[in-house]
């Protein structure tokens, strides 16, 4: 027992142990990803040992700009075509895909060892470092979409690297831990621009903490080392927009890439939004904003929940913009230009009524029904069970050993159970870390991360999918385990206590 102790429970320090444990341990999950069998046909670029199904959009402005010399319009930041860019320089598509989510995989393993590392610092308990650091190595929350050319992962990694740097900071006061914080957290801007407010954040923590220490002039001097790198990128975007659009663009050109290529369904999102409703058009499913835009029979799905229909609306209204959307959908060429836009026109008209009645008439519905509905599904998605590839289709893989205790968690839903129980102490973890950041204010970053990202996707961007919760698991994960530690040290006061 004590060589077991002694070897899976040593020194912290000893960095080259951990990150060979987690490279190895990763890996296996990485390469358990890579040969998923709905994996390798997905998305059709032979040679890809990952899944190229997913959103393209990241990458496509580099393929053009490389083909046809034009990146094409500001859709996206360009974080992640950035990196992208780099390897497409001298690699093919496919091996450049390759070395990317190679490097996902690897600063994923890094993160992890940065994550119980910074746990340890702020909070000073060697058993926190233990358990933030196997939970995750055993948990695969990030590692599905290392497979994927999509900056969910890198986002995660870069998050962790820089709170890590930045509490580096504070611990020996050296300037090149402020740089590479602020250089990971301008970065994770540049790949999900709705992270903007984090330097902020970090920025208010760098004043708090040395208000009384430097003078105002050192504050600043620090801070303008930390968003440096941040203004250089944005001011070069910044720049490069005008040039090309003529056009002050800080962020993106438009919120919704929809809005330029299919603006007649704009007004069907904000009508999805004032109830809850799920409006993402990819995939199998038959969502409301799916059955609007025709996919499906009529009468084998419920558009909208009844708890959503006010006397403006009901299903034959909703059947009714159905009707024009398909309109709006004709090849032919028998609907004319001028009949197009009175159908958009129409559908948008329709579509701002429906929606402001259910504002006015159902205010309960719009303000709390809704967000409930967005935070379960953005809490709760369907992501406790895509954790782990599904193999029980295959009978030739799912005899191995491996893929027989897969298919077991996976039938028995005990995945589903371990993923609610970790949403459910990290939330508890949370409130305990944000009242114990009342004695220090650097632990507030730990809960603050995966809070602002909830706060910021259900109720102000009002987008309810898992995916966007990716990139704060890892804080999750930590609020989860501080959460357990306090409940032990808790019960333990209990039992001495009787």
């Amino acid at each position: 027992m004590s060589s077991f102790r002694s070897f899976f429970l040593r020194s912290p320090s000893d960095w080259k142990f951990w990150i060979f444990l987690v490279l190895l341990v990763k890996g296996i999950i990485f390469y358990i990803w890579c040969i998923h069998p709905t994996v390798i046909p997905s998305g059709g670029l032979k040679g890809f040992w990952g899944d190229f199904s997913q959103d393209r959009g990241y990458i496509i402005p580099i393929d053009n700009l490389l083909k046809y010399g034009m990146y094409g319009s500001p859709d996206r930041l360009p974080g992640y075509g950035i990196i992208y860019y780099v390897f497409r320089l001298f690699l093919s598509q496919p091996v450049a895909c390759n070395v990317i989510i190679l490097l996902q995989y690897i600063a994923l393993s890094v993160s992890i060892y940065c994550l119980a590392l910074l746990v340890k610092y702020l909070l000073q308990k060697d058993f926190l470092f233990y358990g933030v650091f196997y939970f995750s190595l055993v948990f695969p929350l990030v590692d599905t979409y290392n497979v994927f050319v999509i900056p969910e992962s890198f986002t995660a990694s870069f998050l962790v690297f820089s709170a890590y740097f930045f509490v580096r900071y504070f611990q020996e006061l050296k300037l090149k831990h402020l740089i590479i914080s602020g250089i990971f957290c301008g970065y994770v801007f540049l790949l999900k621009p709705v992270y903007l407010f984090l330097l902020v954040f970090y920025a208010a923590i760098l004043l708090f903490k040395q208000f009384r220490q430097l003078k105002l002039k050192a504050i600043l001097v620090n801070i303008t080392t930390f968003v440096s790198f941040f203004v250089v990128c944005e001011g070069a975007w910044i720049i490069r927009n005008y040039i090309t659009e003529h056009k002050f663009i800080p962020l993106t050109k438009h919120i919704w890439v929809v809005e330029e290529t299919r603006p007649q369904y704009m007004p069907m999102i904000y009508f999805e939004e004032a109830w809850g409703g799920d409006f993402w058009r990819w995939g199998n499913r038959v969502t409301p904003y799916n059955w609007l835009e025709h996919q499906g029979q009529v009468d084998n799905h419920d558009s909208v929940p009844a708890y959503a229909y006010t006397a403006k609306f009901n299903r034959d209204s909703l059947i009714g913009v159905r009707t024009l959307l398909i309109a709006l959908e004709d090849t032919t060429g028998t609907l004319s230009t001028d009949k197009k836009q009175i159908y958009r026109d129409e559908v948008a008209r329709k579509m701002h009524t429906y929606t402001e009645s259910i504002i006015h008439d159902k205010p309960k519905v719009y303000y709390i029904t809704a967000n409930e509905k967005r935070l379960k599904d953005l809490m709760l998605g369907n992501f406790a069970l895509s954790s782990i590839p599904d193999y029980s289709a295959t009978s030739e893989i799912k005899m191995h050993l491996m893929n027989r205790i897969i298919y077991f968690l996976r039938l028995n839903y005990a995945w589903r159970i371990a993923y609610f129980l970790i949403i459910m102490l990290s939330i508890l973890g949370m409130l305990l870390l944000i009242i114990k950041s009342l004695n220090d204010i650097l632990v507030l970053i730990i809960p603050f991360i995966p809070l602002y990202t909830i706060l910021i996707h259900v109720f102000v961007m009002k987008i309810a999918l898992n995916r966007y919760l990716i990139p704060a698991y890892p804080f999750l994960i930590a609020c989860a385990i501080y959460a357990l530690y306090w409940l032990y040290t808790q019960t333990g006061k209990l039992v001495k206590a009787k």
